[in-house]
């Protein structure tokens, strides 16, 4: 088996080992801090996937391709969500017992009711206007389901091999979010041009996955 290392996180190192034989992922092989210029930092070894990421190789496949790669990461992300976890507060880290997410966009993720975690969202958009803010608080969902999600599904962290079964990578964010969250960061940080999230959200999240990615569309 082919090793690959990188460099992250003691949580993100922690995730990917909570999540193994659970859900598609990386064997993951081992994991050990390094001191670099005084910080602390953690080296990853895992299995090396052999395949393209779902950007590169969504239009090289057909309709029929495309449909079964869609088919599979349904399947991967209703078997991650059904994963048993803490649900006392929105971004509860499973792999760090206790820890918030840390994401790149949104900051620190730690609330204890969907109002609070709405109003995190609107504050860091740069430069809204009251109508915007207006519109986007009138329309934000205040109540909805949570569950184990990846977190960062970006179409980066998709890997599809040769026989079009799909691995998802880069584990950091990995924790109690709400159930469209996955679909929503991955129809949100969707090339123009490409389709494949058309064929992996669900009718019944649609509305949430819209509203959410119309407040990161500002912020970028």
């Amino acid at each position: 088996m082919a090793i690959y290392r990188k460099y992250g996180t003691l949580q993100e190192a922690q995730n990917l080992e909570c999540v193994q034989d659970k859900v598609s992922c990386p064997r993951l092989i081992n994991y050990y801090p390094e001191l670099e210029g005084g910080d602390c930092r953690y080296c990853i070894e895992m299995e090396h996937i052999q395949g393209k990421k779902l950007t590169e190789i969504w239009p090289e496949l057909n309709e029929q391709q495309q449909q079964i790669v869609a088919e599979n990461i349904k399947a991967e992300l209703k078997k991650l969500h059904s994963i048993p976890v803490d649900k006392s507060w929105i971004g509860n880290n499973i792999g760090q017992k206790r820890t918030a997410i840390s994401d790149l966009v949104f900051g620190t993720i730690r609330f204890t009711n969907i109002e609070d975690f709405n109003n995190h969202i609107i504050n860091i958009m740069p430069e809204r206007s009251h109508k915007l803010e207006f519109l986007f608080r009138s329309t934000l969902p205040n109540d909805f389901d949570l569950c184990l999600c990846h977190g960062d599904l970006y179409s980066e962290n998709i890997m599809v091999r040769s026989d079009l079964g799909i691995v998802f990578t880069d584990w950091g964010c990995l924790g109690c979010l709400p159930c469209f969250w996955d679909e929503m960061k991955l129809f949100a940080s969707c090339p123009l041009k490409q389709t494949f999230p058309i064929h992996v959200i669900s009718e019944e999240h649609f509305e949430y996955i819209s509203i959410y990615s119309l407040i990161i569309m500002t912020i970028f």
